[in-house]
């Protein structure tokens, strides 16, 4: 990871490299190693702080040299911590990744993928946040289900769910607004929806070829569907229980 240093440009110590990218100093970096990398058949590339580099193992004093040149007369500083650097070679027929430091086999990570020398997958953690933002969202709208005293009260919108966590909503459509004038009437904004983690998933496994990618979303549909049991479950027993409660107090109902 790469941070721009405060002497040039004022600002603060430590800011990400994205805040200062149309700054020339960052594209003169930019293109100096790529020319170089390209020179001894190497690969470079770069995404606002995260920076990927690929060489020839014979090749990597000269490159780390090179790099350290530039980035000190560039005033850049890297981030130790959380730089890697990765020997991949080939033994019994596959390719093995091992990290230099520790010595043993590792996984290249790089923009959401990780690559561990045959197959290219997701991020473990990208995984993870996945379905803890199913979670969370599944348990915001068991509450609101819980909570509404309209005729909306006590429903999941499960269809809703199934648009935002399976297939369903993975295909990129044209937005349509409803009218402020006209309630019953919708406009076409031209915009399309970004569709959901489906649609990032089966992408980036046509663009990878890497069937490996959707296999390991295979227990969405599981997860996904015992969430939906439980939350009906819970929001039919609490409500139930406020109806018992509000007829013992009131006499009647509220929800």
């Amino acid at each position: 990871m790469i941070h721009k240093n405060e002497s040039n440009f004022g600002i603060p110590q430590g800011l990400p490299i994205s805040a200062v990218l149309a700054n020339i100093y960052m594209w003169r970096f930019d293109r100096t190693i790529l020319d170089y990398l390209r020179s001894i058949g190497g690969y470079y590339r770069r995404y606002s702080d995260d920076i990927i580099i690929v060489c020839d193992g014979n090749k990597h004093d000269e490159v780390l040299s090179i790099l350290q040149e530039l980035i000190s007369k560039e005033e850049l500083t890297i981030a130790e911590d959380k730089t890697s650097v990765f020997i991949v070679k080939k033994e019994e027929g596959r390719l093995r990744v091992t990290d230099e430091r520790t010595k043993r086999q590792a996984v290249i990570e790089y923009l959401g993928l990780s690559f561990d020398g045959n197959v290219i997958r997701l991020k473990n953690k990208s995984i993870s946040k996945y379905y803890h933002k199913m979670k969370r969202t599944v348990n915001a709208k068991t509450h609101f289900a819980i909570k509404k005293t309209d005729k909306t009260g006590g429903v999941l919108f499960v269809r809703q769910l199934l648009k935002k966590y399976t297939p369903i909503g993975s295909k990129r459509h044209i937005i349509f607004r409803r009218s402020r004038l006209d309630g019953s009437r919708f406009f076409n904004t031209g915009v399309k929806s970004f569709g959901n983690f489906w649609t990032y998933a089966k992408k980036a496994a046509k663009i990878c070829n890497s069937p490996a990618i959707t296999h390991q979303l295979k227990s969405n549909k599981r997860i996904l569907r015992a969430r939906i049991l439980k939350a009906k479950h819970i929001i039919s027993e609490v409500r139930d229980k406020k109806r018992l409660a509000d007829f013992l107090k009131y006499g009647k109902s509220y929800h």
